[in-house]
């Protein structure tokens, strides 16, 4: 239950960029193209180990964005990794899909361990993956929200509409992305969702046509970002979960912090005593997952009671009552043409969302305590760079 709040980084820590700033780069690719990040290319993002550039392809001229990745020896971003999510990219888009991010081509570097990656040669340092994607330049779904505060419903519907067709493709063709959050969702120039960041997804085994042989397939492993990982991954004693329910959840928090501003819990387990209010409540057969939240502090829930059947049915508790993908798309909050949706999606006239719930989670107005304070670091608005956020998988390889 944070606000979200987005520490913008739009240049990379000094000493910290994988390319010279005087430095033009020549990456070879598939069928003879090739694609050059000029001197003092924009930088799009940045990360730990990675950055993505803004280049050009030589043989068509098109603008893309590469994604310039340090591979370590073995572990989190190793040759076979980063590979895999390349793989797991083509998988997801052999049938291209105009929510989900295209992979254009790749190329691996080898050889050289050298530590220092700024004196690489044009054609590329060794211990290098260059990922060719296709250019967004909209930005992330969750610059909207800070920018912003929260989105109107008529806003908020059509990069839902964008992200569930995206997820609902992406589960035909077998991948469960399992780190479905506002700072993976892409945007291009006219605004379209581009689904992106497959670190964490896992990949079902296909039939020939590219379907999954057991779409119910359990996964065991636990990754995912804070706030919004689905419960079931976060049991202690794992009994498996199912990818598809998972990926709903995530897509539910998505669209709650859109139009509210803040996220609806800070984690789903026990450690969170929104959560369990709201897994009590469920468990009593109230399953209105909004107007429970909202009165936590009490406050009425603002959505209209479309956005609301939808959220409802997303945020169960119990994967087996969630809401599946393919219905979340035929709710009526969905279809085009919904007049319901124009009237609602504010709190009050400021630019950001509800100040009153904002300051019940920094111990300030009138609400009454939590039946477990939650730790200050759970209270403090913080949002480190886009993608370092997989705290969770991360704590699961170390384990």
């Amino acid at each position: 239950g944070r606000r979200p709040h987005h520490n913008r980084r739009r240049e990379p820590r000094s000493g910290g960029a994988m390319l010279a700033v005087d430095e033009e780069l020549r990456i070879p690719g598939d069928e003879g193209r090739e694609y050059v990040i000029a001197p003092r290319a924009e930088i799009k993002g940045t990360g730990g180990f990675a950055e993505v550039r803004v280049a050009r392809c030589t043989t068509t001229d098109a603008t893309v964005a590469v994604k310039i990745i340090k591979l370590r020896p073995v572990g989190k971003m190793d040759e076979r990794t980063v590979l895999r999510e390349v793989r797991i990219m083509r998988q997801a888009s052999s049938a291209p899909h105009p929510n989900v991010i295209r992979v254009l081509d790749v190329h691996i570097a080898r050889g050289d361990t050298r530590a220092d990656l700024t004196r690489a040669s044009p054609l590329g340092a060794a211990g290098t993956a260059y990922i060719v994607l296709e250019l967004c330049n909209g930005g992330e779904l969750f610059d909207r929200l800070t920018d912003f505060g929260r989105v109107p419903e008529p806003n908020a519907c059509h990069y839902m509409r964008g992200l569930l067709q995206g997820v609902a493709h992406l589960h035909e063709r077998g991948v469960i992305h399992r780190d479905i959050k506002l700072e993976n969702v892409l945007l291009s120039d006219d605004g379209t969702v581009k689904l992106a960041d497959f670190g964490l997804a896992a990949e079902l085994a296909v039939d020939a046509s590219g379907a999954p042989i057991n779409a119910n397939a359990l996964l065991r492993d636990v990754v995912g970002s804070q706030s919004y990982v689905a419960p079931e991954v976060l049991v202690r004693k794992m009994k498996g979960y199912r990818g598809a329910p998972v990926d709903a959840w995530s897509c539910g928090v998505c669209l709650f912090t859109l139009l509210s501003g803040f996220f609806p819990l800070d984690v789903a387990d026990a450690r969170d005593w929104r959560f369990r209010r709201l897994q009590a409540e469920q468990a009593l057969g109230n399953l209105r997952a909004c107007h429970v939240i909202f009165s936590m502090y009490q406050r009425d829930c603002p959505f209209s009671e479309a956005v609301q059947a939808l959220l409802d049915g997303l945020l169960r508790v119990d994967p087996a009552q969630r809401m599946t993908v393919p219905d979340a798309l035929r709710t009526a909050w969905l279809q085009p043409g919904d007049d319901a949706k124009d009237e609602h999606g504010a709190f009050e006239s400021g630019a950001h969302g509800d100040g009153v719930v904002y300051r019940s989670f920094l111990g300030f107005g009138s609400f009454a305590a939590p039946a477990a304070p939650l730790a200050p670091e759970m209270l403090v608005p913080k949002r480190q760079a886009a993608h370092e956020a997989s705290v969770l998988g991360q704590a699961a390889e170390r384990a």
